[in-house]
């Protein structure tokens, strides 16, 4: 932590009650979540199906998806899942939210480092929900060609969503009959108005999301912000190591035991705290 003036400790108190009640949220409405997931009928999923078939599997799902990542260590929710058919591509991005917190309070500890704890968990949570959501739908849904690049069909989905929606915005045009729009539509609100809830801007927000809808994980750096003051950057990089270990579940990031198990380490002369600063900056695109 950083000594701060008084205007800007009054911010960071703020966000500290609004982290708090965040994970108060988050572990109410999970409760409510389990509960009706589990008692609900899906429709078994048909690989051959249609196109529209196959969104129509998917909406099923829509409104227990933002929640569904915090279940990675409860057996019945992750055996319905996958009896549903979703995969380990999908699963593996699901979290413990206890791991998270815990994690995010032990770095706004650290002397000499500043984090704003909501703006953190926020990120976390919009990082791997959006992975989850991507991964879901590449397999539930498919790819496609778009201005001459493969993509999966939810990025082009939401790129013509964003246009159609400031189109209709600019001429107050009423809202569609269609279903999946109307779903769709309710989740771009939903994140317009955590990150406005977040202060955020919410259009970077939903810059940020197209990005990672395309696969583009550059924009992580952004997610998470820091200062220090007394300590070098390498060793935020060196801390942080492990809240990101806990959410980029699409690279490997070792662990000191695997790391020291494995013989060719030799470029990082064996020195684990160097690999832990490097494959930050490596994740988060920085030299």
């Amino acid at each position: 932590m950083i000594d701060l003036p008084e205007e800007t400790l009054k911010t960071y108190q703020d966000c500290k009650n609004n982290f708090e009640e965040q994970l108060i949220s988050i572990r109410q409405e999970c409760e409510f979540i389990k509960k009706d997931f589990l008692a609900k009928d899906f429709n078994i999923y048909n690989s051959e199906a249609e196109i529209n078939a196959c969104y129509s599997f998917f909406l099923q799902f829509v409104p227990y998806l933002n929640h569904l990542i915090y279940f990675s260590k409860d057996e019945e929710v992750i055996s319905k899942l996958k009896s549903c058919g979703f995969t380990y591509a999908t699963l593996k991005w699901m979290i413990d939210i206890n791991e998270i917190e815990s994690e995010i309070r032990r770095l706004e500890k650290i002397e000499g480092l500043l984090i704003f704890p909501d703006s953190y968990l926020y990120s976390c949570i919009f990082y791997v929900s959006s992975k989850f959501r991507l991964n879901a739908l590449e397999y539930f849904i498919g790819n496609v060609s778009y201005n001459g690049i493969v993509t999966n069909k939810i990025h082009v989905d939401f790129t013509k969503r964003i246009r159609r929606r400031n189109y209709n915005h600019n001429n107050k045009s009423k809202l569609s009959k269609d279903e999946f729009e109307n779903l769709m539509n309710e989740q771009i609100d939903l994140l317009e108005k955590k990150s406005i809830e977040n202060g955020k801007d919410k259009s970077k927000s939903i810059k940020s999301l197209l990005k990672l809808l395309h696969g583009d994980c550059g924009s992580i750096y952004e997610l998470f912000q820091f200062s220090t003051k007394g300590i070098s950057k390498s060793s935020f990089y060196f801390e942080f190591f492990t809240l990101l270990k806990i959410i980029v579940k699409d690279k490997k990031l070792k662990s000191e035991t695997e790391f020291f198990d494995n013989t060719t380490e030799q470029f990082y002369n064996n020195d684990y705290r160097l690999y832990r600063i490097s494959k930050v900056k490596d994740v988060l695109n920085l030299k």
